[in-house]
């Protein structure tokens, strides 16, 4: 192959990734992710642990779930952790200022760790919000048919906190995530483990006080998460109410974050 003929291709593949659409991203992602079904084993599955463990990660955006399975618990139990972030991060081509287009592709990716982590046995973190009950129980089934031990770790930090830190995520590595996704992720993960307490263990990691509660009561959790849950659901409404007053998704932002932050004089009109 000639220089030319070199740049040529670089230059038309340059062009393509400028001007496809939407869709075409989310059809280009799926057929990525799905070519590499081969090799992402390799390079999520390290420890390979037999003790046949998962711990599913719950909590909001920005709690500090994945520093929670990195710091903590991977080296504690050495266990291998699967990230729907991390193959989104691979698989992105706009430095994930455009998540939502890729999550089709990674969840692809995630079942397929996940297959290949029941086919051979291998413990794992599940490194998610837990915030969809249909996928959380679909994988709760399969690891109990499988014979697997089941934990779900929920890690808690104050609202106004987690929101801050995605922001600041945002501007260091363009990661987005807007309001309505905070709150409906953050509620949804509340939801979703009061649904499976009486039947799989749950520890509670409180980031925001530094203690661990292990074992809790679906009584216990619901307790420790009302203050949270109650900010969300102001947060909702403030949300509804402030969409609906025709305000800029901007103006709606900063409003509920203020809220967020406990600032009660919101005023409308």
């Amino acid at each position: 192959m000639s220089d030319k003929e070199f740049l040529d291709i670089v230059a038309k593949e340059l062009f393509t990734k400028e001007n496809l659409t939407e869709a075409e991203i989310e059809i280009r992602a799926y057929e990525k992710v799905k070519s590499m079904r081969q090799i992402l084993p390799n390079k999520y599955f390290h420890y390979k642990n037999m003790d046949k463990k998962i711990i599913f990660m719950a909590g909001s955006p920005g709690a500090g779930k994945s520093e929670t399975a990195q710091l903590i618990l991977r080296d504690r139990f050495k266990i291998d952790i699967i990230d729907t972030d991390e193959i989104r991060k691979e698989l992105s081509e706009d430095g994930g200022k455009n998540a939502h287009l890729y999550q089709k592709a990674s969840s692809k990716g995630v079942s397929i760790l996940i297959d290949y982590a029941f086919k051979n046995g291998f413990s794992f973190i599940l490194d998610g919000n837990f915030a969809e009950y249909d996928v959380q129980k679909k994988n709760i089934d399969r690891a109990i048919k499988h014979g697997y031990e089941i934990e779900i770790v929920f890690v808690s930090r104050a609202i106004d906190a987690a929101q801050r830190f995605t922001k600041i995520r945002e501007e260091k590595s363009g990661r987005r995530v807007p309001d309505d996704v905070f709150i409906e992720k953050s509620m949804g993960a509340i939801e979703t483990v009061r649904k499976f307490i009486s039947d799989v263990r749950v520890d509670f990691y409180d980031l925001e006080h530094g203690e661990i509660k292990k074992d809790i009561s679906k009584e216990e959790f619901n307790s420790l998460t009302s203050n949270n849950f109650n900010i969300l659901c102001s947060m909702l409404e403030v949300q509804k109410l402030l969409n609906g007053n025709g305000l800029s998704s901007k103006e709606c932002e900063d409003a509920v974050r203020a809220l967020a932050d406990g600032d009660s004089g919101l005023k409308l009109g």
